[in-house]
């Protein structure tokens, strides 16, 4: 998983600006460190969320916060598409990002410079 991990993460860097924010639903943290860019919150992985004194107030600072930072990506684990995270951002994925491409572990998302139709 690991070796896959790096591997969407120099895609990532690659694609995108060292200034560049970006967030991942799931339990692929080492995105952040691996790709040298900055979470778009501070819940950089789905337990920290379960693990919030309020986990509602949680999913609502990381949806504020994607439509505040607009991160460049967003990767979504594919056992993560039925959590309560991802019903709370899929809007967002909606108005404002395209998907990118698959890898066997989810959907890397690039945010798009127009509102998607």
């Amino acid at each position: 998983m690991f070796v896959r991990s790096v591997e969407l993460a120099n895609y990532i860097k690659a694609n995108s600006f060292p200034d560049d924010y970006i967030f991942q639903l799931g339990f692929r943290a080492e995105l952040y460190f691996d790709s040298s860019r900055r979470a778009a919150n501070r819940y950089i992985g789905y337990s920290f969320i379960k693990w919030a004194p309020d986990p509602e107030q949680a999913l609502k600072e990381i949806t504020e916060s994607l439509y505040i930072k607009r991160p460049k990506y967003i990767y979504i684990c594919y056992s993560w598409e039925t959590s309560p995270g991802f019903k709370k951002i899929s809007p967002v994925l909606g108005m404002y990002y395209k998907l990118e491409l698959k890898d066997s572990g989810g959907w890397l998302y690039r945010k798009t410079s127009t509102l998607v139709k």
